[in-house]
C-alpha cells in the first residue's frame, strides 16, 4: 500500500435546535406550584435536557427514552411532547427566587423568578389592646400595623363593616368620645391578593365632665333662703360627680348623677360677693371643671341724716349728710320738705348737701334711698338743730285782745318759734306794775313746747286789764302783751274799778302807753317807743297788734334779760 496516502475526516454531529424557557406565570407565590415550560424547536443531537437554578441543576429530562432523568423533592420534569418540556415545583420557596434556564444541546433564555409572599397570619400592633386614651390630652398618639410582603402590603382600618382608615396609622389620639370600641387592621399584598387581619385593638376613649351650668338668681334678698342646682350635660367618661364647694373650699353638697341642688338660708350681708364653685369632675388627671357662684347679696338699711354742726346759728350754712348701706349702691334723694328747691339726687350711698341759710324750726330735711333689687322704698326725716332766740310765730292765728265777761274763763295762747325750748314766765299788770300770775284755782298755765296759754277766771272787774308772757332761752328773751277786756254785749251795773271798757277804750290805751313807758324807765335803755296807737271804729289798734314790740334790755328788773318784744299777731 505503498504510495497511498489516506485522509481521516471526523464528522462532528451540529445541532440547529431553539430551546426557548418560560413561567406559568411573571412571579411564583410562596408555598404554591409554579411551572417552568422548555420549548424545544428544530433537530438537536442532545440526550440530556436540563432545568437549571443559577447554573446548577435540578432538574433533567432524558430524551430517549423519554422520561425523567434526575428530581429532587418537590420538583418533577416527566416527559414533555413534541419538544415540549415541563418542570414543576410543587411549593414555592424563597429559594427558588433565582436565575432559570434550561439546557439541552443549546441554553436558552434565563428567567428571574421572583417569589411573592405575605401577609401571613400575623399582622401586627405597636399597641397594645386594650388601649386608653383620653380625650383632646393624647392627640399624638397612633397605632401602627405592619405585615411581612412582598410586595409591600396595603394596609386599611375596619370598625366594624366601615372602613376609617386607608393607611397603617390609625389616629387614635385624636379620637372623640364615641369613637372608641373595636379596630381592627387588614394588610392587602399588592400584587397576590392575598389578605390578612390583625389581632382587635379595643380603644377606650375617656374625657372630661361638660362644664356645669347653674340656675342660681344673681340677686339674693337677704335673710331669705335660696335653693338653686349644679348641673352638667355630660358626666365624662369614667363618670364622674356634681358638687358645690362652699368659698372656704369644702364640699357642701355631691351627687354621682348629673345635678346637685345648693341650699343657702339665713342670708346676711356679709355673704355678699362669696363665691360659691359649680364642679363637674372624674377620676381624670385635671378634670375638675368649675363654674363660679358669686352671691350678690340685697340689703337696705335705714338712711340716716347726719349735719356737719350739732347746733348752727341762724343764717348760716349747714351741710346735711345722708348714708345709707346699700347693695346695689342706692338711688339718693334729699330734700328740703315743703321748700321749692330742686331736690338732690344720686346714685350713691352717700349724698351731701348743703344749706345756705338756715332757719330756725322751719326746715325739715328728708332723706329717700331706693334699691332697685329689692324694690323698695325707705325714707328718714330729721330736723337740723338752729338755735335762734324766740320770736312769734306769726303762722299760728291767736288775739291778742280777748273779751270776757264775770265768771267766764279768758285763754291767752302765746305762740313762739325759739330753739333750745324757752321758758314763759306770765305777768299781770296792776296799776304800771307787772305782778306775776299766781296759778291756782283763778288762774291757770298750759305750757306745751313752743305754746303756752294762761287761762284767767275773771271773778273781778281787776282780772281785766294788761297780761304779760316773757319768753325767754339761753339765745335771747322777748316779751309778748295781750289785754282782757269786758264783753259789754249784756249791759251791766257800772262799777269804779271796771278796766278797760268801764273807763272807755281810750282809757286803756293811756294805760298801756303809761306801762310801756314805765318798763323803758325800769330798763334805763330806752330807746323808741312803738308808734301808731289809734282807735279804729270803736276797737282798738294798739301796739299790741299793729307793731306789738319793745325793744330793750334793763339789768335790775325780773324781766331784765329779754332782748325784745313782738306782738303776736
Amino acid at each position: 500500500m505503498d504510495g497511498y496516502q489516506y485522509l481521516l475526516l471526523l464528522i462532528i454531529p451540529t445541532s440547529s435546535a431553539d430551546v426557548l424557557l418560560a413561567g406559568s406565570s411573571s412571579y411564583a407565590v410562596l408555598g404554591q406550584s409554579f411551572r417552568f415550560t422548555c420549548t424545544v424547536t428544530g433537530s438537536s443531537t442532545g440526550q440530556l435536557l436540563t432545568f437549571k437554578r443559577d447554573y446548577g441543576d435540578v432538574c433533567t429530562v432524558s430524551l430517549n427514552p423519554c422520561q425523567q432523568f434526575s428530581a429532587p423533592p418537590g420538583y418533577t420534569c416527566p416527559c414533555g411532547q413534541s419538544g415540549v418540556y415541563n418542570m414543576d415545583i410543587t411549593s414555592v420557596s424563597q429559594r427558588d427566587e433565582r436565575r432559570w434556564e434550561c439546557v439541552l444541546s443549546q441554553t436558552s433564555n434565563n428567567i428571574i423568578l421572583p417569589v411573592y409572599y405575605g401577609p401571613f397570619n400575623n399582622v401586627t400592633l405597636d399597641k397594645p389592646s386594650p388601649l386608653t386614651l383620653t380625650e383632646d390630652v393624647t392627640v399624638s398618639l397612633t397605632a401602627r400595623c405592619s405585615a411581612d410582603c412582598k410586595p409591600a402590603c396595603s394596609y386599611i382600618w375596619m370598625k366594624g363593616t366601615q372602613q376609617v382608615s386607608d393607611n397603617r396609622v390609625l389616629p387614635v389620639g385624636s379620637f372623640k368620645r364615641g369613637q372608641g370600641g373595636d379596630y381592627r387592621c387588614e394588610a392587602r399584598n399588592t400584587a397576590t391578593g392575598a389578605a390578612a387581619d390583625s389581632q382587635t385593638l379595643t380603644v377606650n376613649v375617656q374625657w372630661h365632665p361638660a362644664q356645669p351650668t347653674h340656675d342660681c338668681p344673681p340677686w339674693i334678698v337677704r335673710d331669705q333662703t335660696v335653693r338653686c342646682t349644679c348641673q352638667t350635660s355630660d358626666r365624662g367618661n369614667p363618670s364622674g360627680t356634681v358638687q358645690w364647694i362652699s368659698p372656704g373650699g369644702q364640699m357642701i353638697s355631691s351627687s354621682v348623677s348629673s345635678s346637685v341642688q345648693l341650699n343657702l338660708t339665713s342670708i346676711r350681708s356679709s355673704d355678699n360677693d362669696r363665691n360659691y364653685i359649680c364642679r363637674a369632675g372624674n377620676s381624670l388627671p385635671s378634670s375638675n371643671s368649675d363654674t363660679t357662684y358669686m352671691a350678690s347679696i340685697a340689703y337696705l338699711e335705714r338712711p340716716q341724716l347726719k349735719f356737719d354742726k350739732v347746733e348752727a346759728q341762724e343764717n348760716t350754712s349747714v351741710t346735711v349728710t345722708c348714708t345709707v348701706e346699700s347693695n346695689p349702691i342706692a338711688e339718693m334723694t334729699v330734700e328740703d320738705i315743703g321748700s321749692e328747691a330742686q331736690p338732690t339726687f344720686g346714685v350713691a350711698n352717700t349724698l351731701t348737701f348743703t344749706i345756705d341759710k338756715t332757719q330756725c324750726l322751719q326746715i325739715m330735711y328728708r332723706c329717700t334711698v331706693k334699691n332697685i333689687q329689692m324694690k323698695t322704698l325707705i325714707s328718714t326725716v330729721k330736723q337740723p338743730n338752729i338755735a335762734c332766740s324766740p320770736r312769734p310765730d306769726s303762722s299760728k292765728q291767736t288775739d291778742t285782745i280777748v273779751t270776757g265777761k264775770i265768771k267766764t274763763t279768758a285763754s291767752l295762747t302765746a305762740d313762739v318759734i325759739a330753739n333750745p325750748l324757752p321758758n314763759f314766765t306770765w305777768y299781770h299788770y296792776q296799776g304800771m306794775t307787772p305782778v306775776p300770775v299766781v296759778i291756782g284755782t283763778d288762774n291757770g298755765v298750759l305750757t306745751n313746747g313752743l305754746q303756752s296759754v294762761l287761762k284767767v277766771h275773771i271773778k273781778r272787774n281787776e282780772d281785766y286789764g294788761i297780761y304779760r308772757v316773757v319768753v325767754q332761752n339761753r339765745q335771747g328773751i322777748i316779751s309778748l302783751f295781750f289785754g282782757i277786756t269786758k264783753d259789754v254785749s249784756t249791759p251791766e251795773a257800772q262799777s269804779c274799778n271796771t278796766l278797760p271798757v268801764a273807763v272807755g277804750e281810750g282809757t286803756i290805751i293811756v294805760i298801756l302807753i303809761l306801762v310801756t313807758v314805765f318798763i323803758a324807765y325800769r330798763r334805763r335803755l330806752f330807746k323808741v317807743l312803738p308808734e301808731g296807737y289809734a282807735v279804729d271804729d270803736g276797737k282798738i289798734m294798739t301796739s299790741l297788734q299793729r307793731h306789738g314790740s319793745i325793744h330793750g334790755r334793763a339789768v335790775d328788773d325780773p324781766l331784765s334779760t329779754e332782748t325784745g318784744t313782738y306782738s303776736s299777731s
